[in-house]
């Protein structure tokens, strides 16, 4: 007879015949990963008609009572862990091997280390960096998830991080995470280690804040915190915390100040220099891009025009450090309107309407400045929104009413 959780026996519940309902199995398909104790499979639900993955440990693995154990706890602790961001488990069990296995959603998409050079090729540096910040965000939701349920991942890394083929991001591979407070083994990726990790100390949630630092670093830098050497160095490096600061890094874009210091503040040996949450992490990261400080900078040299009255507006500025100055031409004799520094914004309002210039810019001595165009307002700051619509009008009857002033003079 069918227990009670079998479909057929819920009360109301349509009868189907036989062949309608299969006997639960897997068919594989291909094989996904493969790791030192277990290999992940894409299978066919042959139940439910669909593809899921399907995680089982090696023969040799299944023949450990504490490799086995190891494994349903990995299982259970993700099932445990229900968020947007974490791959759901479905079932957990052994073949008629005795080989034990879990299966979960099959994620169609690639790790975050791929993603990045794909995006490489499509966007400017700098947009790379503000969208893999979006992605951090994300696995910053999912572990102040797993924090408030004690647990901490312990092995943050690119490969650990996934995107789907719709945007969607998932922290990957809970098989070592361990409960806040207990004393870790050094198990996990040296090149992002935290210190406490590597040197069997106390973890909390500020361990997953290290190697959150630690993938934005991979993010700005493209390398791990600590690089060269074998398995036993690396982990040495990771006990000192032996990083080399983004700033010092020979890198064909160097990073900006603020989110250097954000990344520097993650990564601190001591676990109380650190951000003291995910979610504190989380939020020095929105405002960075708050701020606009991931627009990319350009530098004019002294006495260099930045912009000329009367050309179209494709680009703003803002001042990072340096002094500009500002004039009209009124029938070949130049009118100085104001003197400008750091914070100040020119050149926005022909950008916003998409008009000519009303003035010229130009350096006093060397001008740094972030670079706003259209694009950048059109998809990050809902240009095309109807708050939009009334940035433009505006813009425009401001540049109307300041050609017509100019006209008097």
């Amino acid at each position: 007879m069918a227990g009670t959780d079998d479909p057929r026996t819920i009360p109301g519940a349509p009868t189907p015949a036989d062949d309608e309902l299969p006997e639960q199995g897997y068919t594989e398909l291909d094989e996904l990963g493969r790791g030192g104790s277990a290999q992940v499979l894409r299978v066919f639900d042959t139940r439910l008609g669909r593809e899921l993955a399907l995680k089982r440990l090696h023969a040799l693995s299944a023949r450990s009572t504490g490799q086995v154990r190891d494994f349903f706890a990995e299982a259970k602790l993700t099932a445990q862990l229900e968020h947007p961001n974490i791959v759901p488990v479905h079932s957990a069990g052994v073949d008629q091997d005795g080989t034990p296995f879990f299966t979960m959603k099959r994620v169609t998409g690639t790790t975050l280390r791929r993603w990045l050079v794909a995006r490489d090729a499509q966007v400017p540096a700098t947009a790379v960096i503000a969208d893999a910040i979006e992605v951090l965000l994300k696995v910053c939701d999912a572990l102040s998830l797993a924090h408030a349920r004690g647990v901490v991942h312990c092995d943050i890394k690119p490969d650990n991080v996934m995107i789907g083929e719709h945007g969607e991001v998932y922290l990957m591979d809970w098989g070592i995470a361990q409960r806040m407070g207990s004393i870790a083994s050094p198990a996990g990726t040296p090149n992002y280690m935290p210190p406490e990790v590597a040197s069997g100390g106390v973890i909390d949630q500020r361990t997953d804040v290290f190697a959150l630092g630690a993938l934005l670093y991979y993010v700005v830098a493209r390398r791990g915190l600590y690089t060269g050497g074998n398995v036993v160095s690396l982990i040495q490096f990771a006990k000192r915390a032996a990083w080399t600061d983004l700033t010092e890094l020979a890198l064909a874009r160097p990073p900006p100040a603020a989110l250097a210091a954000i990344v520097r503040k993650a990564i601190q040996a001591a676990p109380a220099d650190r951000y003291g949450s995910v979610a504190e992490f989380a939020q020095a990261l929105r405002g960075f891009l708050r701020s606009g400080l991931h627009l990319p900078e350009r530098v004019f040299a002294p006495g260099a025009v930045v912009i000329r009255e009367g050309d179209l507006g494709h680009e703003g500025y803002i001042i990072v450090s340096g002094r500009a100055t500002a004039w009209r031409d009124l029938t070949g004799r130049p009118q100085f309107i104001r003197e400008m520094g750091p914070g100040d914004v020119f050149g926005e309002y022909a950008l916003l309407a998409n008009g000519p210039r009303t003035a010229s810019v130009r350096a006093v001595g060397e001008l740094t400045t972030l670079v706003l165009d259209r694009e950048t307002l059109e998809n990050g700051l809902g240009f095309n929104s109807w708050v939009g619509s009334i940035v433009r009008t505006l813009a425009a009857r401001f540049n109307e009413l300041d050609r017509q002033l100019s006209s008097r003079d």
